[in-house]
């Protein structure tokens, strides 16, 4: 997925470069800031389990092809790999301080959605604006290009979920939803983000909600907290209050 990423940017630099009608050299090297975890961490923050160890080689790989087959010239890339630790704060002060310094042309990784977010609504303001790639990014909210003209999504997003569920949903004509799903939020304490089984259903609802004939109920849990009998009433639950069926086990 990064690999797409690096060979994506390069394909746009080159493209662009070549049909400009200025006889000026194209500003290089690029400087792509790659902003990913020391340390897996908490899988909610970062759901594909993403850092900065499994991505460099990676990165290496995506550069030896851009120079292979010649899609810019040997040196047009230089990536620099900061860590992230997985923070709404660390991440984007590090992209914050890459754009003080003038030595961020384009924007990867971020894999934690809450550090992602600001940086992809305020890298348009950034001199000519810097583009944001991600792999990882998958909420629905993301794709209003108003708020986040310069984020591309290389695995697209929720939505197309939403929309595999809702043709299902009108081909056996049902209308009644029950969303049951992990979030950290019935735990307690809303310090937290929201988990991405909230945001894949979200996208759904998001979709649903252009009918007036549906109705949905929701019911969260924490994998961290729940057991087989808590399990159980939530099935069963879901039985009762939306088009499913029960069965005992």
């Amino acid at each position: 997925m990064i690999l797409s990423d690096v060979l994506l940017l390069s394909l746009v630099i080159s493209s662009s470069s070549s049909s400009s009608s200025s006889a000026r050299s194209p500003h290089l090297p690029i400087d792509i800031v790659v902003g990913l975890p020391h340390e897996e961490g908490d899988r909610g923050k970062n759901p594909f389990l993403l850092t900065l160890a499994k991505s460099k080689p990676v990165f290496d790989v995506a550069l030896e092809d851009v120079y292979h087959y010649k899609i810019l010239p040997r040196g047009a890339l230089k990536v620099t790999f900061e860590n992230s630790a997985l923070s709404d704060a660390v991440g984007p002060q590090k992209m914050i301080e890459h754009y003080c310094n003038k030595t961020v042309d384009a924007i990867m990784g971020l894999p934690y959605v809450y550090a992602l977010a600001p940086i992809a609504r305020i890298s348009k303001f950034w001199g000519r604006g810097v583009p944001v790639f991600t792999t990882t990014a998958l909420v629905d909210e993301l794709g209003d290009r108003n708020e986040f003209p310069l984020l591309t999504r290389m695995m697209g997003s929720y939505k197309s979920l939403g929309k595999l569920v809702t043709r299902i949903a009108e081909r056996f004509e049902w209308q009644h939803y029950f969303f049951m799903f992990n979030d950290e939020v019935a735990r307690g304490p809303r310090n937290k983000g929201r988990s991405e089984c909230y945001f894949s259903l979200s996208a759904i609802k998001n979709l649903i909600m252009n009918n007036k004939t549906s109705t949905w109920n929701v019911k969260m849990f924490s994998e961290f907290e729940a057991n087989r009998e808590q399990y159980r009433i939530l099935l069963s639950e879901a039985s009762v209050m939306s088009n499913c069926k029960f069965l005992e086990f």
